[in-house]
């Protein structure tokens, strides 16, 4: 308890004996654990730039766009006025709602708002162009890039999606 974060470092090691050959053998494991502090009236309010990449696809039919549109409003909803965003709509093909990051404000909100629930599901599902041009998307360096990639799951081809992360996220954060 108290005003600063803690942290605990817990260490093992774990000898074998190889019966068959004769070897021994040593595993070293660690457990880091960071402890915020107890409590804290402290906000820090750091700026993101959100691009958030709605699947439209013909899978996510019935239930999957209501609750992605539903989710996606309500994260449109928690920008703040320091914040920036933009939406990438995909199917067999995208759309970007702005061609770059736009500030938060009443007509930019309400512009998204309009967009998301304009969209329906249908063609087939090509994730890598959408995800690529979030990616690529001009950076502001004063704000936290985050990329929310919404779907069912079902894109298909994910060993080629995983090596167009590894290879452009750069320092974004990606969460799916």
């Amino acid at each position: 308890k108290g005003k600063e974060p803690q942290a605990a470092l817990f260490l093992n090691s774990i000898t074998e004996d190889d019966e068959i050959n004769g070897n021994t053998s040593e595993d070293n494991y660690f457990m880091l654990m960071m402890i915020p502090p107890y409590e804290s009236n402290e906000k820090i309010d750091i700026g993101k730039e959100m691009i958030f990449v709605i699947d439209r696809s013909g899978s996510m039919s019935g239930t999957s766009i209501k609750q992605a549109k539903e989710s996606l409003i309500y994260a449109i909803n928690k920008l703040t006025k320091d914040d920036s965003f933009n939406i990438i709509a995909y199917g067999s093909a995208y759309t970007t709602l702005f061609p770059d990051p736009v500030v938060v404000n009443e007509e930019n909100i309400s512009t998204a708002k309009t967009f998301v629930n304009n969209l329906y599901e249908h063609s087939g599902t090509n994730a890598g162009p959408p995800l690529e041009e979030a990616m690529k998307m001009h950076t502001d360096v004063s704000k936290v890039k985050m990329i929310v990639f919404i779907t069912d799951g079902a894109i298909g081809h994910e060993s080629t999606i995983v090596n167009l992360i590894d290879n452009n996220l750069g320092n974004a954060r990606l969460f799916s």
